[in-house]
């Protein structure tokens, strides 16, 4: 994939009069810009559906190794068909622009909701935290399990981050992203995208050894443990070497079940974890069957807790499509927009490697190949 050359494309700034054109999209406002990427707000042309558009920051476009991990990681989020992951409907190019098209949740991430809960000296039910848990592990085993024909794809996800799981105000529970800041996290380190990532990241993980899914389980166990208790669990690497205290010391509302689930999690040796985040998903179920939460009660959790926050939104989108909304906004299902051409595919294009991340058979991978290549040419 061949970065833009000369002087990087300009930032495409919706107007303060109206909807900025960019292809066969209106983008309506800036929701928020990172250290990679920007996303808008954003429609098709002859639709009111909103959806989300992230594109890769124009000075990153000179470096082909930032659009080579931008277009990898689109193509493997392609793939992932799930209510537990964010969908991303179409990757391409306009006016130099490398940009993906993605479902728009209207809502918090998990980490906003936790600050949220931190100032308001509250903490999230057990139950909420049970289910929470659940989906996010369900997302993951999806992810994990993913095939083409009867070849894994070998995903690894290596960030269960809060900032990476978004919360919509109808209680839905989704994965942002796959692995797109571990990607570039070993040639960007300037960037320091994995800096408050520790927390969420696997000894193995830590270590640069080979990850397989069972890392993602610790990852989930340390995002449990801290949605149990308040308390971030791991503020340094090195602290994976010490006992980790049951979150029922910090929350006498835990039961022993799910603190003997949390800490088989977050066993040091992969092979004392749970064998996969399905197994996982199991064992959350048998205790939630005991405090029931559903998916309402997470949306009206977040509703309450940030209520101005949700009014303004709607009031906003209103503003930007000239129409009331509707009372939920729908996730995204139509997957028929077609993708905008990009140049040829070259190897490197295809290549699944991320840092720390095991790399599939040389099989597994010629099918990857194989399957990519009937997908996007």
């Amino acid at each position: 994939m061949n970065p833009t050359n000369g002087s990087p494309p300009s930032a495409p700034l919706p107007s303060a009069v109206g909807p900025t054109p960019f292809g066969k999209y209106l983008l309506l406002d800036l929701v928020g810009r990172g250290s990679v990427a920007e996303v808008y707000r954003a429609r098709p042309r002859h639709s009111q559906q909103v959806l989300a558009i992230k594109c890769l920051r124009p000075q990153l476009v000179r470096d082909a190794r930032f659009v080579d991990a931008f277009v990898r990681e689109a193509k493997v989020a392609v793939m992932l068909d799930c209510d537990a992951i964010v969908r991303t409907l179409e990757l391409g190019r306009i006016d130099g622009r490398y940009f993906v098209a993605m479902e728009y949740l209207s809502g918090k991430t998990l980490a906003q909701l936790l600050r949220r809960c931190q100032e308001t000296n509250q903490r999230i039910p057990v139950s909420h935290a049970v289910y929470l848990a659940m989906k996010i592990a369900q997302g993951l085993e999806y992810a994990h399990s993913r095939c083409d024909g009867e070849l894994g794809l070998g995903i690894v996800n290596g960030d269960v981050s809060p900032s990476n799981l978004r919360i919509s105000y109808q209680g839905d529970v989704k994965v942002i992203d796959f692995g797109f800041g571990q990607s570039i996290a070993k040639f960007a380190p300037e960037l320091e995208l994995l800096k408050t990532k520790y927390s969420y990241q696997s000894p193995e993980q830590i270590e640069g050894a080979p990850l397989d899914p069972r890392s993602d389980v610790f990852g989930v166990g340390a995002l449990l443990h801290e949605l149990l208790t308040g308390k971030k669990l791991f503020l340094d690497p090195a602290v994976r070497r010490t006992e980790v205290a049951a979150p029922s010391r910090l929350n006498r509302r835990v039961p022993e079940a799910l603190d003997q689930i949390c800490l088989r999690s977050l066993q040091r040796p992969p092979e004392a974890r749970f064998g996969s985040a399905g197994q996982l998903v199991e064992a959350l179920a048998q205790v939630l069957a005991n405090q029931p939460c559903s998916r309402d009660d997470l949306g009206e959790f977040v509703r309450i807790a940030f209520r101005q926050d949700c009014q303004r939104e709607r009031a906003k989108l209103e503003a930007l499509l000239g129409h009331p909304t509707p009372e939920s906004l729908p996730a995204i299902r139509d997957s028929s927009l077609h993708e905008i051409p990009l140049p040829p595919l070259r190897p490197s294009d295809l290549e699944l490697e991320r840092s720390g991340t095991t790399r599939p058979p040389n099989a597994a991978r010629r099918g990857v190949v194989r399957w990519l290549r009937r997908l996007f040419g």
